[in-house]
């Protein structure tokens, strides 16, 4: 004879309630392993800045140094641990992601060279982490 074995589920406590996402490292996660709340913040943020580098155009900021607050600032949001969260990212969240690149294009903040975020991506894997001076 022989038995099968049940999974033993404990039992449901009145004041404990189940959540539906989590935020680990600044990384919304969904129960349904879905980024899409991540990224509709990130690009929430990343939309206010790319405001800031609109009116800091208009204030006569030079194109260099508009690049380079756009890289340190915006491009570090997008990226930020992308190549743990970029593979549960739907076509829809990659879009999304893609028109904002695109919009600070339109800004001269990035070059048309990297109209897509794809290249961003994988040069930010092949480059080594400098840290203090030394290569990891």
């Amino acid at each position: 004879m022989t038995y099968k074995l049940q999974p033993c589920r404990p039992s449901e406590l009145p004041d404990i309630r189940r959540a539906t996402s989590i935020r680990m490292l600044g990384v919304t996660l969904t129960n349904h392993l879905s980024v899409s709340d991540h990224v509709r913040d990130v690009l929430s943020r990343c939309a206010q800045s790319l405001h800031a580098l609109k009116i800091m155009r208009c204030h006569g900021i030079n194109s260099d140094a508009l690049k380079t607050v756009y890289k340190s600032v915006v491009l570090a949001k997008l990226l930020y641990a992308s190549p743990a969260w970029w593979g549960f990212a739907t076509s829809s969240d990659k879009g999304r992601i893609e028109a904002n690149v695109r919009r600070a294009v339109r800004l001269n903040a990035q070059p048309v060279s990297c109209m897509t975020l794809t290249p961003l991506r994988h040069n930010l894997l092949r480059t080594p982490m400098t840290l203090c001076s030394k290569t990891f």
